[in-house]
């Protein structure tokens, strides 16, 4: 269908979560699509349209497993996480206070993706989540911006001002670097069977380095199966539909 994507002929897809929904909207948006977006928990994720009207497998656009670095190498967390303190008189459009910028990585097995997620807390709150590729072209295909506010997570009202400041002054080229040392120090770690860093791991996030969708590849129009009728893997004796899945 030629025209796909069109007001006549707009792009359906079918996903489980609002989270899912948001994404999906803001790839929708960049690549000037028209389209309808419907959640149902408990049926297939349904990405085919988009995938055909965009021309890209869209699958890897979405967030893989994350965990903090200061879970996964606490000692390397602990000395250099950055943290930067802003006078609220001269930056107008933030409040005054110490902004901490939390990386978090994926722990996804056998993925290379080149990216990190930075939770900015200013006191208790968490009142931005960025999403940094290390590369300027990386995301270029799928139509998304280098360094960009996640839509799959909550922003406060001061997130485009902490955007706009990581942009101008906090992800200077030694800062860059500090975050790729630290990407590759992870991978290297998770590629350790016998690096702490799994104990961790299976102690406070069991559910992390699985994904829980299996990933669709080569044909994109092809169902799958999403196995939620099936007996979950943690071994509760319930379908995964209604036990770990909603992790």
């Amino acid at each position: 269908m030629t025209d796909l994507g069109t007001e006549r002929h707009p792009v359906v897809v079918r996903v489980r979560s609002q989270e899912r929904a948001a994404l999906v909207a803001e790839l929708g948006r960049t690549k000037g699509l028209r389209f309808i977006v419907g959640i149902e928990p408990d049926e297939p994720e349904d990405l085919t349209d988009l995938a055909i009207a965009s021309g890209k497998d869209v699958t890897k656009a979405f967030e893989p497993p994350m965990a903090p670095l200061q879970l996964l190498l606490p000692e390397v967390a602990s000395h250099e996480t950055r943290t930067l303190l802003v006078d609220g008189s001269r930056v107008s459009a933030l409040p005054s206070g110490a902004y901490c910028f939390n990386e978090l990585y994926c722990v996804k097995p056998g993925c290379d993706c080149r990216r990190v997620m930075l939770w900015v807390f200013r006191d208790e709150e968490r009142v931005a989540t960025l999403n940094h590729a290390f590369s300027p072209d990386q995301d270029r295909d799928i139509g998304l911006e280098q360094t960009f506010l996640d839509p799959l997570h909550r922003q406060s009202a001061s997130a485009p001002a902490l955007l706009d400041l990581f942009k101008r002054v906090v992800c200077d080229p030694a800062y860059q670097a500090r975050l790729e040392r630290h990407y590759r120090q992870v991978k290297d770690a998770l590629a350790d069977p016998a690096h702490a860093i799994h104990d961790r791991l299976a102690a406070e996030c069991p559910q992390m380095p699985r994904p829980i969708v299996r990933e669709r590849v080569a044909r994109p129009w092809e169902p799958f199966d999403l196995g939620l009728k099936k007996p979950c893997s943690c071994g509760s004796g319930k379908r995964y539909k209604h036990c770990c899945w909603r992790q």
